[in-house]
């Protein structure tokens, strides 16, 4: 009968990063309030349960950015205590293009029995939400710097910076070079200038490792996330479908750059795009190029010290050897006081077993065998002393029905004996 290997069922496949794919706002103010209020609702329900909550808070750094609030803002925000997940799932929201407001919906919102008021821009909530954070995380920034001042203050000389610190510091000396050229870009913005730029090259020259990169990164992210925008500018049309306050944003930030041209914006952004490259493969390479932890060896204690047996057993008369003896071992005899089985394991080759948990590794299936003991009492003092060939003979001279072992130990065996 030819053998038939069982299938492994299919598994539903998730997109890692986002888990579902990313709603479609285009032509969103066609919509009847009941779509999109349940694509909305919808929306956020998949963001809640299908995606990591902690991944997604980059999706409200991402939004603060676009929206005008500092880095200090966000290094406050990163420092409060908790913030509500749907933060993050609005922020994203708002960026993939859902409007802060949509009277179709809120038509719909009066109709429903039950609610109560009328519904507010998204925004109201999530930057009354963010600011509350702010509020709480610039406390203990606050605090911290205090606490860290002292402590300089107090240990004088004998201050000693903690990792982090030391990181940081050298990861904004790695930037010099790459600061210099973008001073130079920025009192001549000429696109000839990038192409002469190789951050990855300066990288390399002093030395940069992959937590030295990941440092440099976050120094140029806001830099390279403006840039994007910069560059992907909505049209008039999307613009009048805006809020006042978003159309005002991008109003900024066009009249911010205006002295720019297409060639320079681009030439901007491949500034920032090379600097972020340049770290991720720095990042990559390290991964590629680190050595393979050396696996500490571990002793013969510690390989069989999971391992069950059976001490000794009085109505037997019998006593198990040390288990250590089992590493190494070609051959040995175990006794089951439960169920009256004797059994004799042989390695697969001169190696001999080894010991994982509670299981004996890399003995021969076929020729490791066990049969059950009529009379234990006085068939067991025959492979008490007695060498390895006399053990086989003697086990083969048994009348009973032999079956196949299968490795594992219980708290009712004993290993009558081992054999190198």
């Amino acid at each position: 009968m030819a053998i038939k290997i069982p299938r492994k069922s299919k598994k539903q496949r998730v997109n890692r990063k986002t888990g579902f794919a990313d709603v479609d706002w285009t032509g969103w103010e066609k919509w009847d309030g009941v779509k999109f209020h349940r694509t909305k609702h919808r929306a956020i329900e998949d963001y809640y349960t299908l995606t990591s909550h902690k991944d997604n808070h980059q999706y409200t750094w991402t939004w603060m950015i676009a929206n005008g609030y500092t880095k200090q803002d966000i290094r406050s925000l990163k420092a409060a205590p908790h913030i509500s997940p749907y933060v993050a799932i609005h922020s994203r929201l708002l960026t993939l293009g859902m409007p802060d407001y949509c009277e179709a919906e809120n038509e719909y919102w009066e109709s429903m029995p039950g609610t109560m008021g009328s519904m507010q821009p998204t925004t109201v909530w999530l930057k009354k939400t963010i600011q509350e954070a702010i509020d709480r995380g610039s406390k203990l920034v606050e605090e911290k710097e205090r606490h860290e001042a002292a402590e300089k203050e107090r240990l004088g000389r004998f201050y000693k910076p903690s990792i982090q610190e030391v990181m940081r510091e050298a990861a904004m000396n790695m930037t010099d070079d790459i600061e210099s050229l973008v001073d130079e870009w920025l009192v001549n913005p000429d696109p000839a200038i990038v192409k002469k730029f190789e951050p990855l090259k300066i990288f390399n020259r002093q030395g940069t490792k992959a937590n030295h990169a990941r440092i440099i990164k976050n120094f140029y992210d806001a830099s390279y996330d403006e840039m994007v925008m910069l560059n992907n500018m909505p049209t008039a049309t999307q613009l009048k479908l805006m809020d006042e306050h978003e159309a005002d944003m991008w109003a900024q930030l066009a009249e911010g750059y205006e002295h720019y041209d297409n060639k320079q914006k681009a030439a901007a952004l491949l500034i920032y795009k090379k600097i972020m490259d340049a770290c991720d493969i720095v990042i990559a390479e390290s991964k590629a190029t680190r050595k393979p932890r050396k696996i500490k060896e571990k002793s013969v204690a510690e390989k069989v010290k999971k391992l069950k047996f059976k001490m000794s057993d009085t109505e037997y008369g019998i006593a198990s050897e040390p288990p250590e003896k089992l590493i190494g071992a070609v051959a040995c005899i175990i006794f089951n006081t439960k169920n009256r089985k004797l059994g004799i394991y042989v390695a697969n080759d001169s190696d001999g077993f080894a010991v994982r948990g509670t299981t004996l590794l890399e003995y021969n299936e076929e020729t490791s065998l066990q049969k059950t003991l009529r009379k234990p009492q006085e068939q067991l003092s025959t492979f008490k002393k007695t060498t390895k060939v006399r053990a086989l003979k003697e086990f083969g001279l048994l009348k009973t029905t032999e079956t196949k072992l299968n490795g594992r130990f219980n708290a009712e065996t004993v290993i009558l004996a081992t054999y190198k």
